[in-house]
């Protein structure tokens, strides 16, 4: 009997008796023992490089749509062949998840397992009580004017977002980038873009569109400890994604918040994101693990599994049925995700990624000791090394 190994990143308490349903299904049909793992998302990045550099890895694994293009550039995945993918196309996926899954060129190196998009979450009574149409609330024109008027009425928190050093800052800042026009690389990936004008303007809206808005208490926080704070019902906006909605469900939010959680398409090009599935270079069963990709990517097993262990499913046909076609909530997810944007597979993105996202802390931090900081000449002073440098090391590897 074949076996293999398959890794999963850990989106909540295990095991998952859907997934493990699913999974033995999948044996009896193909004579195959799968042996599953989970690892933390805190440390599944540099556990998965240790599996590239040891050559010594699952057969097929999870990474975060990000994470592509560092495996790829260490040869350390199986390109898919265009008769395995046949009928896997950008047709059957979210556009931008399917994006994530190509390098340059077009070789398909992972396909879309887990999706999810930015949202605005906020509390509809809050606004309400102030008379605030949330309707129109965090428009573009508004978003601004809706927590000044917030914060002039004595709220004590308007807003909240994730300020710590984490990856999912440069997903937030994503979005105020391409709302001003602007890029972070080059299509090719061999040239910096995010020094440029249009990148800066929108780097510069990402904070001042939040901070003014965010007292000491709402500083220095986490993903997980923003959205808490929102949670607990001590905030009244914030962008998050569908961790959100599984806070609600779980019971990790006050009650107030159950009953007075309104949504809404962020007011910018929404940050698309969530996980991929690739296949190991390494893996002693090619064959069975390409199987195995295709029958977690089917419609049956993202239609009834994917959205109970994780985030939301990656198959436009799946998010064109119910609850996503019918709730008011899903429908937001769901809008979100189709006008949305991933960032590109690109040569060195992991480096670029995480250069800016130190960036982006020291300038959180900045501000939390200066309120009064001249914000553009700061970010002059964070990104232009980096371009620079950057350009450099791009230009030695041509």
């Amino acid at each position: 009997m074949i076996e293999l190994e398959l890794s999963l990143m850990s989106h909540g308490p295990g095991p998952h008796p859907l997934l493990q349903e699913a999974l033995h299904a999948f044996e009896a049909e193909n004579d195959v023992r799968v042996h599953l793992r989970y690892l933390a998302w805190e440390t599944g990045r540099s556990e998965l490089v240790s599996f590239a550099l040891s050559k010594h890895s699952p057969d097929v694994s999870e990474i975060g749509t990000t994470w592509l293009s560092s495996f790829a550039a260490m040869d350390a995945l199986r390109p898919f062949a265009a008769a395995e993918v046949a009928n896997l196309d950008f047709a059957t996926f979210i556009p931008a998840s399917w994006e994530s899954g190509a390098m340059p060129g077009g070789q398909i190196y992972s396909i879309p397992w887990m999706a999810d998009a930015r949202s605005v979450f906020y509390r509809r009574d809050v606004l309400a009580a102030h008379g605030i149409d949330e309707a129109t609330a965090f428009t573009r024109p508004k978003m601004q004017s809706t927590l000044g008027r917030l914060q002039a009425a004595g709220v004590a928190v308007p807003w909240v977002a994730a300020t710590h050093r984490t990856s999912t800052i440069i997903h937030n800042v994503a979005s105020w980038v391409w709302d001003a026009g602007g890029h972070f690389m080059s299509d090719d990936g061999r040239r910096p873009r995010f020094h440029e004008p249009a990148a800066k303007e929108g780097i510069y809206n990402y904070f001042t569109y939040q901070f003014p808005y965010m007292p000491p208490q709402a500083y220095n926080l986490t993903d997980d400890e923003s959205s808490a704070m929102f949670l607990r019902g001590e905030a009244t906006g914030t962008i998050g994604g569908y961790w959100i909605l599984s806070g609600v469900a779980n019971g990790q939010a006050a009650a107030v918040v159950v009953d007075n959680l309104g949504m809404t398409v962020l007011p910018l090009v929404p940050y698309v994101g969530g996980s991929n599935l690739v296949v190991w270079k390494y893996s002693r069963h090619p064959q069975a693990a390409v199987r195995l990709v295709k029958y977690l990517t089917d419609y049956q097993v993202q239609a009834n599994v994917v959205r109970q262990i994780g985030l939301l499913p990656a198959r436009l046909d799946v998010l064109g049925e119910p609850p996503f076609s019918t709730d008011p909530r899903y429908q937001v997810i769901r809008q979100s995700l189709l006008t949305g944007r991933c960032f590109k597979s690109l040569y060195l993105w992991g480096l670029v990624e995480e250069k800016l996202i130190g960036a982006i802390d020291a300038l959180w931090h900045e501000l939390f000791q200066d309120p009064a900081l001249d914000l553009r000449k700061a970010i002059d002073r964070q990104i232009d090394p980096i371009a620079e440098r950057l350009a450099r090391t791009l230009a030695a590897d041509n």
